[in-house]
């Protein structure tokens, strides 16, 4: 960053600064898919942790702590976390609402 030197895609995978590397010809597909998985996940408690790893790059640790505690507290109470413990009980793949 400092020295403005880029980083090409793979060498930013092995250096934890992106989450995955392909072709630019597959990326629409790739794009697709991660957005529909995301989608399928527990939308509440991911919306909650961008939240929060937003606020943290603006705020003090104990602050962030709190808000993370605030936030736990949220996600504890939602039925997505009962639809995903039921379906980790049945063997099964969770149906998340949101809520």
């Amino acid at each position: 960053m400092l020295l403005g030197e880029g980083v090409k895609g793979p060498e930013a995978v092995d250096m934890g600064l992106a989450y995955k590397c392909v072709p630019a010809d597959e990326l629409p597909t790739e794009a697709e898919a991660l957005a529909a998985k995301l989608a399928a996940g527990p939308t509440r408690s991911l919306g909650l942790s961008k939240q929060l790893l937003n606020r943290t790059f603006e705020t003090y640790l104990a602050a962030a702590l709190d808000l993370e505690g605030q936030f736990q507290s949220l996600a504890a109470t939602s039925t997505d976390l009962a639809e995903g413990m039921a379906a980790f009980r049945e063997k099964r793949d969770p149906k998340f609402t949101g809520h």
